[in-house]
């Protein structure tokens, strides 16, 4: 667990960038045992540092296993969450839709790529303990 304490922080009024992208929003839980089941405004990541569950993605349930990322689409019902009994540590990070020109032409978004494993396990975490305290951080 990178740190106890859920963070979320909302960048609507104040907007961060993110290789070059405006972010709306991201956060940290460190055990979240709650499940989602909507479709949300933004284009979304989470990422999966420990822990197993589940995502359904268009009706296709797909097996989550940390490390790993899933994504969700702009008015795109998602329903995901930890295996029943069970938490997992996530850090999502939320983008405006109308940046999803700038997602595809970086080749973070596409419609075949809604989860995938992380590789660089350390180099994710390093960026992860960076960002985490800027996000406690007041704007």
């Amino acid at each position: 667990m990178i740190c106890e304490n859920a963070i979320h922080r909302n960048f609507q009024t104040m907007p961060r960038r993110f290789d070059g992208l405006r972010l709306h929003g991201a956060g940290y839980f460190p055990e979240k045992s709650e499940w989602v089941d909507r479709a949300g405004p933004t284009f979304n990541y989470s990422i999966i540092l420990s822990g197993r569950g589940t995502f359904i993605h268009n009706g296709q349930k797909l097996a989550i296993e940390a490390p790993c990322v899933f994504t969700q689409f702009p008015g795109v019902r998602a329903t995901y969450g930890p295996l029943p009994g069970t938490t997992w540590e996530e850090f999502y990070l939320t983008i405006p839709p109308e940046k999803q020109g700038e997602l595809q032409a970086k080749g973070l978004m596409g419609k075949n790529n809604h989860l995938w494993s992380i590789q660089n396990v350390p180099t994710v975490m390093r960026t992860i303990r960076a960002l985490l305290p800027l996000l406690e951080t007041p704007d």
